[in-house]
């Protein structure tokens, strides 16, 4: 998984070692830094981080009246305020883009990262912070003391005024039986507690994390369980009353050696990381059998200071020309079984979706319109060459287990479970590409694929489908949104995710995969999934 990453960092050091003054040497270091910050969101590795944040300092240092120098030393100073813990060096680069580049486009940025961090502590008299009484039992939240061990920070300062109104709108685990991550995504700032949970003679070791002033949309589940993760289950319950009312989440944790609790933007919101080796930088160790562990305190800053939104966000983008793939086609039959061929159902739906959106104003292209065939490799290229803003690939899956069904979302990046990575071989066997493309591939994979953004567009539109089928009635198996590598996304220049709407190979999938209310539920879904996203996008400029 590094060497892929290394290898392309390498190639920007040696154009850097070739134009050591110049402006392509210059782009070249920046491009060094994304790239070694790109792996440490896969690594997790503190090493990663730094480094990240030493090429951008190196870019501010060697290229100072460069275009990109005030662009590496906001990206520095955010990884240290955000994944190095280190806050004061976090304000002194953030400080020294507002005294050397007072005109320049991130001082907006430095300012709002600046407002988030803790204030200085005095040389006088050790900082403190707000003491909470132990969680004694999970029908009870947390309560301020007036006495006992001050709380430490975790990802971000805590908040001592009111916070600002959010929701909890998702809970979904990604990962292994040995590494998995879950996430409670939110929409708006709040503050949070953690506390580790001893195993009892009843209860498993759990991990209770309660936030402050947020309410649960309908759409997340009171229990949502996890199948081959290191976590079993994510339970929610409303706490407090008033405006002290917020939300309880109890998370179910297998035999782990080590986790953290963290803040994320990709998605946004509390990410919990469970290990069962102790392989987590700055992880913490569950107590000894029989214990608890201390409340932590700390605080998501949402969609405000501190997460300035993506790229695309930042120059106004917006969402116009949407390029709808129909699944296989023509010789390509795709999936088929239980009456099912996958190429038709795709081609149904996709017409569904054109409908849906072009009644939204959006431009609709398609790969095809009939039963024709498409090359795997082509359709990107087509959306590409139509300059689309979103590619949106909807399929059927199938799987040699009968049992195994559910409806799951895809986008661009190397698959993280087996189960990802066998349908991804499926959907790529009709492809020709060779041993002699892998080059060619990661280099794709790496540079242009589009991976925050098209995660953002997966969740948004995995989270809308699964609405409006609850909605209609329709009961089935939620199994996320994850990542494969399918050809059919490579090289698209634009946020790109694939739909699988369910298992032909499955009964139950099948009946409902022939059901016109089924997919006219799961097409009304993908078209308010791209209307959310675009109003995402849209929150900078107020389009």
């Amino acid at each position: 998984m590094r060497d892929p990453w290394l290898a392309v960092e390498k190639r920007f050091l040696a154009i850097l070692a070739k134009d050591p003054k110049g402006n392509t040497g210059a782009k070249a270091l920046y491009q060094a830094g994304r790239s070694r910050e790109e792996l440490a969101r896969r690594s997790f590795l503190t090493g990663d981080w730094r480094q990240a944040a030493n090429y951008y300092l190196d870019l501010g240092k060697k290229f100072p009246k460069h275009s990109l120098a005030d662009d590496g030393l906001f990206q520095a100073a955010y990884i240290a305020a955000k994944q190095l813990q280190k806050p004061e060096e976090a304000r002194r680069i953030a400080q020294t883009v507002l005294d050397r580049y007072p005109k320049g486009d991130m001082v907006g940025n430095a300012r709002e990262l600046l407002a988030t961090l803790p204030k200085q502590a005095s040389s006088a008299k050790p900082a403190t912070g707000k003491t909470t009484a132990p969680v004694r039992a999970e029908s009870a939240a947390p309560q301020p003391a007036n006495a006992g061990k001050p709380a430490t920070q975790a990802a971000g300062t805590v908040s001592r005024g009111k916070p600002e109104a959010g929701a909890l709108t998702r809970i979904l685990c990604r990962g292994t039986s040995r590494r998995s991550t879950v996430m409670l995504e939110l929409d708006g700032a709040a503050s949070f507690r953690h506390q580790y949970l001893a195993a009892s003679a009843k209860q498993p070791a759990r991990l209770v994390v309660d936030i402050d002033s947020v309410v649960v949309k309908p759409d997340v589940k009171p229990s949502v369980a996890f199948t081959g993760m290191t976590v079993s289950r994510a339970r929610t319950s409303v706490v407090g009353g008033g405006d002290k009312k917020g939300v309880r989440v109890v998370i179910d944790l297998g035999n782990i050696r080590h986790y953290t609790v963290d803040t994320g933007t990709n998605p946004p919101g509390i990410h919990v990381q469970c290990s069962i080796s102790r392989d987590l930088a700055g992880g913490r160790t569950p107590p000894a059998d029989g214990k608890n562990g201390p409340v932590v305190q700390g605080r998501f800053s949402g969609r405000g200071p501190g997460q300035p939104g993506t790229l695309m966000e930042q120059l106004g983008l917006t969402v116009k020309t949407i390029m709808i793939d129909a699944g296989h086609g023509g010789k390509d039959p795709g999936a088929m079984g239980n009456g099912i061929t996958e190429k038709h159902v795709t081609l149904t739906l996709a017409k569904m979706v054109g409908e849906r959106l072009k009644k939204q104003g959006f431009t609709v292209l398609f790969t095809r319109q009939n039963d024709s065939f498409v090359a795997l490799d082509q359709r990107a290229v087509m959306a590409n060459n139509k300059k689309a803003d979103l590619f949106i690939s909807l399929h059927v899956n199938s799987s040699t287990d009968k049992k195994t069904n559910g409806l799951e979302t895809y986008f661009l990046d190397l698959a993280r479970t087996s189960s990802a990575a066998t349908v991804a071989a499926r959907e790529n066997a009709v492809s020709v590409k060779n041993i002699s493309d892998l080059q060619f591939i990661l280099t794709d994979l790496m540079l242009t694929s589009k991976l925050q953004e098209s995660q953002d567009l997966a969740a948004t539109v995995h989270g809308r489908m699964f609405a409006r089928l609850r909605q209609a009635g329709f009961v089935m198996n939620d199994n996320g949104v994850r990542s494969a590598p399918f050809y059919v996304l490579m090289g698209a220049r634009m946020p790109a995710v694939l739909v699988e709407v369910g298992y032909l190979s499955n009964a139950e999938d099948a009946r409902r995969i022939k059901n016109q209310k089924y997919l006219e539920r799961l097409a009304d879904g993908v078209a308010q999934g791209v209307v959310d996203y675009k109003t995402k996008l849209a929150r900078f400029t107020g389009k």
